[in-house]
């Protein structure tokens, strides 16, 4: 793995983003999403009007989760929930508005890490073993893989908690100073968890 994967980050880890897996989406991840554009020009189309920041990664256009409305995050993680064959559970508006408040790439690091244990959920409702599981994650598009240590510490962390709030639940601590997330007025309504990190729990 190359580095330990810890729980907290750091002021200049969030400056520079270091250490931190953004939750980053192409195009095709939200086609059809909550009447949004049924094809990928349309989407880009839609992307370009709403301002939303995309980077170049290879011949395809990315960008992060968190700068899309709070409606279609929302409706983003219910559609991974189901993938994983998970019931997404009552929504804690308390803990999403906590950790809407938190340094962005906290928020980043907590939506990751949910989206990393549906996948892993699902692979072990079919009976496969890690090293099945691990090339799925990456294949995904999930970010670096974290350790089969780390994911069961995940998964110990969101005993009890539905799948909606799993990403409060795996937020990691916060060390240091640094700017937070602006809070739109839409961030208090739904703004479910779901999801990647390589930062410890």
């Amino acid at each position: 793995m190359g580095r330990t994967e810890g729980d907290s980050v750091g002021c200049k880890d969030q400056e520079r983003g270091r250490g931190i897996n953004r939750m980053m989406l192409a195009v095709s991840d939200i086609v059809g999403l909550l009447g949004l554009p049924a094809t990928e020009r349309g989407l880009r189309d839609w992307l370009k009007r709403l301002e939303v920041p995309v980077q170049q990664d290879g011949k395809r256009f990315v960008f992060s989760l968190l700068d899309l409305p709070e409606d279609v995050q929302h409706a983003y993680r219910l559609k991974l929930a189901e993938e994983a064959g998970l019931a997404f559970g009552e929504q804690d508006y308390a803990a999403h508005i906590a950790l809407a408040s938190k340094p962005v790439g906290v928020q980043h690091t907590a939506h990751a890490r949910a989206k990393v244990l549906g996948p892993v959920h699902k692979g072990r409702k079919a009976g496969l073993k890690w090293h099945q599981i691990a090339p799925q994650i990456k294949a995904a598009g999930l970010g670096e893989v974290p350790s089969e240590a780390t994911v069961k510490r995940w998964f110990k962390r969101v005993e009890g908690i539905d799948p909606a709030n799993w990403a409060p639940a795996l937020a990691p601590e916060y060390k240091g100073r640094t700017a937070r997330a602006p809070m739109s007025e839409a961030a208090w309504w739904p703004a479910a968890g779901f999801v990647d990190t390589k930062i410890r729990s």
